[in-house]
């Protein structure tokens, strides 16, 4: 028998290495995976990150807005605290200024008359003074109260030049040496200066009522004449001061009478506040309301690392996991590799097999042809052998161990029955791309041989010139169909010989769970049916 070669035969090349054996080319590896895991980490984390800068962005915003408005609703507050306290003192001054009449220069304690009433919308730790024309006390509500000559203080001379009321910066008091502010109306009779009384507030009344609005530490409420002058203070300031060049007065107050401004530096005390102020109503005050910025950032970043206390961790374990994911993935795809390896090997192997076995079938073929046997007979042993032959052939040519493209290699097998049959004979063959099991089908291919070469052995008798066409067809997913017709003599199918060849019908076609028929139409057809797959190999 003549070696088929794959160029003769039309077969695809296949690239060979060393000793001629096919090449399978080596699988690309995945190795994007792991730095894929660690990317998407990394993006995953990026994106916390951002919307976490993001939030703590949009909460440190809304912290500072509502700490603003906190301040300037404290300063509202202050500001109408101001305003009764000023308003109860301008009563009692008005009622003080009745009971005196024109006696400031002797009224006293025993010519009080129904002051008592005049005190009642007062708190108790304020102190009432009368001074006559001359500055000098003539009466005092202050428990302490002695002589004292007033002469000398600002607002006693802003009354004595025509003020009707004047309203003094916070000043040490000369009794007890406290810090107060005075609130005093001029006394006259007939535009004649009979003298002044006067309301003196202690700065701690002030400090005890602003000291409830709870601001926060390092807080402040104070109180301010439209001439910069400090009134009063909490916490209290070391002495007398003039705030007139201060950005409230230079820029703030001259856009609006209230509002709030932040982080600017005390000059009372150094500290940066966030600040609210308001105009008291009808007085020359303003009340300003300071919040310590600090506090209040250090309670927010507090809050904030509270959070992150939580979610670092979180974070530096979805970052762990990233990398031992990755790890993971680097340990599989080098297996992966080392698998894909053993699998290419395994290929050149299973390739050398298939191309030694179909070499040693053809020396077989040749060891056939060197013995005395019948020519007929080397003949059939040959074709016969050509058949197995041609299933290693293909499985070798196509690198595919698990099946066999049943189309292409029964175009083959055609091949060589086109040269060992008789020329008399055209072998014609149409075959659907149809894959079936390895082990399916060599058997296929030697019942086919065997029909085929039966044909032109009987179908044509005295060298009568006829044809074989083959057909091989897909029937459904799970069969296929391979028939053979001839235009020859025919024959009795009922008088079909239970010999050799019939034999090996029925024997191979059980091999494969095949069902075969012969019908007589102008010729003989012989039609085989048969599974792709077997039952074990459907169940794995």
């Amino acid at each position: 028998m003549k070696a088929i070669s794959r160029e003769a035969q039309g077969a695809r090349a296949v690239p060979t290495g060393i000793g001629g054996l096919p090449r399978v080319p080596t699988r690309s590896p995945a190795t994007w995976a792991p730095k894929a895991a660690l990317g998407l980490t990394g993006v995953l984390l990026t994106a916390l990150t951002v919307l976490a800068s993001l939030m703590v962005w949009l909460s440190y915003g809304e912290v500072m807005r509502a700490t603003e408005t906190r301040a300037e609703n404290a300063a509202r507050l202050a500001a109408a605290h101001v305003r009764w306290i000023a308003e109860a003192a301008f009563q009692t001054l008005r009622r003080i200024d009745d009971e005196v009449g024109d006696r400031a220069a002797t009224f006293d304690a025993k010519t009080v008359g129904d002051l008592a009433a005049s005190l009642s919308s007062l708190p108790v730790q304020v102190s009432i003074w009368v001074f006559n024309a001359d500055g000098q006390s003539t009466f005092s509500t202050h428990p302490q109260g002695e002589s004292l000559n007033v002469a000398d203080r600002p607002y006693f001379q802003a009354l004595r030049d025509g003020a009707e009321w004047s309203i003094s910066p916070l000043i040490t008091g000369r009794v007890n040496r406290s810090a107060l502010f005075v609130i005093a109306r001029r006394i006259e009779r007939d535009g004649r200066f009979l003298g002044a009384a006067i309301i003196g507030v202690p700065a701690e009344l002030m400090s005890e009522f602003w000291g409830r609005l709870n601001l926060g530490p390092a807080s402040s409420v104070s109180l301010i004449r439209d001439d910069g002058w400090l009134v009063a203070r909490h916490p209290p300031p070391q002495g007398p001061m003039n705030l007139s060049g201060h950005v409230l007065f230079t820029e703030h107050l001259k856009r609006s009478p209230s509002g709030v401004y932040s982080n600017q530096v005390s000059p009372a005390d150094g500290v940066a506040r966030v600040v609210g102020y308001q105009l008291v109503e009808g007085l020359p005050l303003v009340a300003v309301a300071g919040i310590n910025r600090d506090a209040v950032l250090d309670r927010f970043w507090s809050g904030v690392g509270s959070v992150a206390v939580v979610a670092v961790p979180i974070a530096l374990g979805l970052l762990a996991g990233a990398f031992w994911v990755a790890g993971l993935l680097r340990r599989y795809e080098q297996q992966r590799r080392e698998l894909d390896a053993a699998l290419d090997r395994n290929s050149v192997l299973f390739a050398e097999i298939h191309h030694r076995v179909k070499n040693n079938l053809t020396t077989v073929v040749s060891l056939i042809q060197m013995n005395a046997l019948p020519p007929q007979t080397k003949r059939d042993i040959r074709t016969q052998i050509g058949a197995m032959v041609a299933v290693h052939e293909q499985i070798y040519l196509s690198g595919q161990f698990g099946t066999v493209d049943l189309g292409a290699y029964i175009q083959r097998l055609v091949g060589n029955l086109r040269i060992s049959n008789a020329a008399t004979v055209k072998v014609t063959c149409e075959a659907d791309p149809v894959e079936v099991d390895a082990d399916r089908a060599m058997p296929v291919g030697l019942i086919l041989n065997e029909v085929v070469t039966n044909a032109c052995k009987h179908a044509f008798p005295n060298g009568r010139l006829g044809s074989v066409a083959i057909r091989v067809e897909r029937i459904d997913e799970a069969r296929a169909r391979v028939s053979v017709r001839d235009d020859g003599v025919g024959f009795d199918i009922d008088q079909v010989s239970d010999g050799m060849g019939t034999r090996l019908l029925a024997g191979l076609s059980g091999q494969i769970d095949a069902e075969y028929t012969f019908r007589r139409s102008g010729g003989t057809e012989f039609v085989l049916t048969f599974p792709l797959s077997s039952p074990a190999a459907d169940a794995g």
